[in-house]
């Protein structure tokens, strides 16, 4: 193993990418904004002038930079790849590094595909950018963006009244994101390989289409509780919020701060909810011991819950802060698509290479100390912290794998935290 380990290009901070591959991903790139061109009639693309050649030179020139900078950037360092050969050395000594899928071989795989994914992607996304510069010349590829969308609402706006905006509006947003979401996820519950198992939060659970089943009819029920709180909520808002239908959409700044000013309302009200069902017994036995039956969580279990609980732990967390601020209503959409997007990835049961970090509220579901009572009661932790209903799971090895990971290190971390002392034995 250690001689294998010695030649394996073990990738940790990011792969080398030799000139071979730059000249070919360059090549790929180049040829992609060609085909764009050949699609269009030439002389509606580059104007047949001095000018247009100039700017076809520059877009080729800053395109060829684009990938030498990305090439560089994706360059290991010597002290990371020793770091990252000792972590996986580490690894895969311990017992149950084999039974949760994580090899020498694995890890080689994986680096190599995600580090291939990443470069090619960073270098597709710059080469898009410089061609939409090039084509929404001398506008700005912002404003056309904006022009659009701006077309786009005042066409929904001429064909539908605003409590159809604000109803129906929000809930195609909601069932979009939600089972977007949710087949997403299942794709990789039912569907996942050797290769992904290991980013699994608890890799000896497995999801089935039968837990599925079993979450459909409830789901349901919680689909038509939000359009029904969805018709009350409009009442609200239609006699609070100043212009929310205007023609003119918010300006990003705008739209910046109030999505930002929702979170902490949106902690609040689902953190003393969400505290008051675990404090009372009679409430977790007959309506939050429901959401509770399902210690593995997959990412359509995010609404499995008693209608009760939606109504009154979820609703409000997603409404109250837009109501508040009588937000504009695309802002408010693009707050309901948050939402929902949060809630199941922190209920899908992976953490992958890329992503954010994904511990907090599987612990919430997995595990239950009664010292400590119940952990992670909040969305975004600082109530938990405020009020020290995170201390149990700050002591847990989980809790050092809470942040994102960029490279596929995660299941790595996660065996050797599992093997190390507990951090209340660690001495300093």
């Amino acid at each position: 193993t250690g001689k294998f380990l010695k030649s394996a290009p073990v990738i940790s901070m990011g792969a080398t990418v030799d000139d071979k591959s730059a000249g070919q991903i360059a090549t790929v790139g180049l040829l992609g904004t060609g085909l764009v061109w050949l699609w269009t009639p030439f002389d509606e693309i580059i104007p047949l002038t001095v000018l247009g050649y100039t700017r076809l030179a520059i877009l080729i020139i800053v395109s060829a930079g684009w990938v030498v900078v990305v090439a560089g950037l994706t360059k290991q360092t010597p002290d990371a790849h020793t770091r990252s050969e000792q972590r996986l050395q580490q690894a895969v000594a311990q017992p149950g590094a084999a039974a949760a899928g994580v090899t020498v071989n694995w890890y080689t795989k994986v680096s190599t595909n995600l580090e291939a994914l990443h470069t090619h992607g960073t270098i597709a996304v710059g080469l898009l950018a410089v061609l939409a510069v090039y084509l929404c010349f001398p506008q700005a590829a912002v404003t056309i963006a904006s022009n659009q969308l701006t077309e786009g609402w005042e066409h929904l706006l001429a064909n539908n009244s605003e409590k159809d905006l604000f109803v129906n509006g929000i809930s195609l947003c909601f069932l979009a994101t939600f089972w977007g979401m949710s087949l997403v996820f299942a794709c990789l519950d039912f569907l996942h390989g050797p290769s992904l198992a290991p980013f699994k939060v608890q890799e000896s659970k497995q999801i089935t289409p039968m837990h599925w089943v079993r979450c459909l009819p409830l789901v349901l029920v919680n689909h038509a509780v939000l359009y029904a709180s969805l018709l009350v909520v409009w009442e609200v808002y239609s006699r609070t919020a100043v212009e929310p239908f205007s023609k003119e959409i918010p300006g990003i700044g705008t739209v910046l701060v109030q999505l930002m000013s929702f979170i902490p309302v949106a902690d609040a009200f689902f953190y003393f909810p969400h505290k008051a069902f675990h404090a009372n017994a009679w409430l977790f036995a007959h309506i939050h011991s429901w959401h509770h039956s399902i210690s593995a969580p997959f990412a359509m279990s995010a609404i499995y819950s008693h209608p009760i609980e939606f109504l009154i732990g979820n609703v409000p967390v997603v409404a109250m802060g837009p109501l508040l601020v009588g937000a504009h209503m695309t802002t408010m959409y693009l707050w309901a698509v948050a939402a929902v997007i949060e809630t199941c990835f922190s209920h899908s049961g992976w953490q992958l290479p890329g992503l954010p970090g994904n511990q907090s509220h599987d612990y919430h579901h997995s595990t239950f100390v009664a010292a400590d009572g119940p952990q992670n009661l909040g969305t975004f932790g600082c109530l938990d912290h405020f009020f020290g209903t995170d201390r149990g799971y700050l002591r847990s090895w989980q809790s050092g794998l809470s942040t994102g990971y960029k490279t596929p290190d995660y299941p790595i971390d996660k065996i050797l935290a599992q093997n190390a002392p507990p951090k209340s034995e660690l001495k300093c």
